[in-house]
């Protein structure tokens, strides 16, 4: 018998009682906390106790994926890094994926955490089609945690159970013990998730039946979507290949079916469509707003804005990620100039147009900004 599974006991008691505050409730607070700078010195450190104690110092749940060996030891200096680059750094050090899941980041094995949240997704779109009732309990968000020694079967148990539904084959899912863990809101659905793919499972359920089957996890599993983008569909199909090379984009009439990752999905929606008009509206006959026209307003905008020695990374994420505004970054031409867009910049404007905004904030880093079209692009500044 092997005790593994996410370890979250110790860790947190020893956070705790250094200053832990409580875990971000929702994804917008935990991307705010992870563009927060942290300093850590980890010489030998065990990695599943660090970064579990590490993120609930900053009120961010880390979940380290059961496979993952939690004794490997870290050998890692940061000063003044956001969260989320010390969890990826530890991460690509050791052959490792990170998956934002919602308020939750997840560290394991490169295929599970490429895949996780598009799992998630396609388990969503499924309930869809089951009964009103059991669809709006698997949506309903509730924290969740579990005691030292948990059996991942009686865990199980317990969110069927809430669910009021069966369970086909429990034995499944092996038998293991895990520590005890304290996670933020998700929902039921989400829940499942988790639990089932540090199997390499996931679920699906009869609503008929009340039936809960377990079932591997389908290999580069994708979501399918048609978008009617209007304007000229042949040229964003060419452009939205750039931007999701690994997505299967075919053009139907006017529309585009794109089978992807919900994370490729997600990018394309956010800036594939600046040429073309409308915003790409999934499986829907109502097009979106105007990008070119969301794009130029935000241009014309005047912002107001004070921040000191944060990374530059921190400010893109911000402006682009939260406030969804018209940004691109030409990472590969930045890596090749030898820049890190983690360095620390500090900007002061006064009803500046956005394009000024990024300008003074890329100057320390020798980052330039051009137009292409109706969005903005961060480039290396010229010699």
């Amino acid at each position: 018998m092997m005790l593994c599974g996410f370890w979250m006991g110790r860790a947190a008691e020893s956070a705790a009682a250094d200053g832990a505050v409580a875990l971000a409730a929702t994804t917008q607070e935990s991307n705010r906390r992870l563009a927060e700078p942290v300093d850590v010195a980890w010489s030998g450190a065990a990695l599943r106790e660090a970064l579990v104690a590490r993120g609930r110092l900053s009120g961010v749940a880390v979940m380290i994926d059961r496979r993952v060996d939690p004794s490997i030891a870290l050998e890692l200096t940061a000063a003044r890094q956001p969260l989320s680059f010390v969890l990826e750094r530890v991460a690509a050090a050791n052959s490792l994926g990170v998956s934002y899941f919602g308020p939750l980041v997840y560290i394991g094995p490169p295929a599970a955490t490429r895949d996780l949240r598009t799992v998630a997704e396609l388990r969503r779109l499924e309930a869809q089609s089951l009964p009103l009732e059991l669809r709006t309990v698997l949506a309903r968000k509730a924290p969740w945690s579990w005691n030292d020694l948990a059996q991942p079967r009686a865990l199980l148990a317990q969110l069927a159970a809430e669910a009021k539904l069966n369970i086909a084959d429990i034995t499944k899912l092996p038998h293991d013990l895990w520590p005890a863990t304290t996670l933020p809101p998700l929902s039921l659905g989400e829940r499942l998730t988790l639990l089932t793919a540090s199997f390499g499972l996931t679920y699906k359920i009869d609503g008929a039946a009340r039936t809960l089957t377990l079932m591997t996890i389908e290999e580069s599993p994708q979501i399918a979507r048609s978008y009617t983008p209007g304007g000229d569909v042949a040229a964003l199909a060419e452009q939205w290949k750039k931007i999701a090379p690994e997505a299967d984009i075919r053009r139907n009439g006017a529309a585009l079916e794109v089978k992807a990752r919900l994370e490729d999905h997600e990018r394309l929606r956010g800036g594939g469509a600046a040429s073309v008009g409308n915003t790409p509206s999934a499986n829907s006959a109502t097009a979106g707003t105007s990008m070119t026209t969301k794009a130029a307003a935000a241009a014309e905008q005047r912002y107001t804005l004070r921040i000191k020695n944060k990374p530059f990374s921190a400010l893109v994420n911000l402006l682009r990620d939260t406030h969804k505004l018209p940004i691109d970054v030409d990472d590969a031409a930045i890596a090749a100039a030898g820049i890190s867009l983690e360095t620390f910049t500090s900007v002061e404007v006064k009803d500046a147009t956005l394009e000024e905004l990024l300008r003074q904030a890329g100057a320390p880093l020798r980052l330039d900004v051009q137009k292409a079209g109706s969005r903005l692009q961060i480039v290396p500044l010229k010699k």
